[in-house]
């Protein structure tokens, strides 16, 4: 599985479960998130959403191997709409998101970080726009 979810009362810790590929947010690992999100404020007892990811890359951003000349343009564009209803959704949430923060968060893994509404990041933390 992409991500790893656990309740704590009010509290779900979404976790990002792919530090092979850095936590790359590839079509399916954006999907499975946007999924993850609708399910859980369908919980009425959910108070706040934990994003982090395992390992030490919080997110990498889009997998550039899905993002290649074979794969087409409208492929591409499925990814960067996915993309976009993903960060919406998180700053839309009736519910605080909160990212954890313990090492890289880059380019679109950077977007989702910004699209919380409280980011936790320690002394490992960094973050980056490299294609701005």
């Amino acid at each position: 599985s992409l991500t790893s979810i656990h309740k704590d009362g009010g509290v779900v810790n979404l976790t990002l479960t792919s530090p092979k590929t850095r936590n790359c947010l590839s079509l399916e690992m954006m999907e499975t998130l946007i999924e993850n999100l609708n399910n859980t404020v369908k919980d009425s007892e959910v108070r706040s959403i934990v994003l982090r990811g395992e390992g030490k890359v919080f997110s990498s951003g889009h997998n550039l191997k899905e993002m290649t000349a074979d794969t087409g343009c409208e492929f591409h564009k499925k990814i960067f709409d996915t993309c976009t209803t993903l960060m919406m959704l998180v700053e839309q949430l009736p519910v605080p998101v909160i990212s954890v923060v313990n090492g890289v968060a880059a380019a679109a893994g950077c977007q989702l970080v910004a699209s919380s509404d409280i980011v936790v990041a320690t002394p490992q933390s960094r973050f980056s726009t490299p294609g701005a």
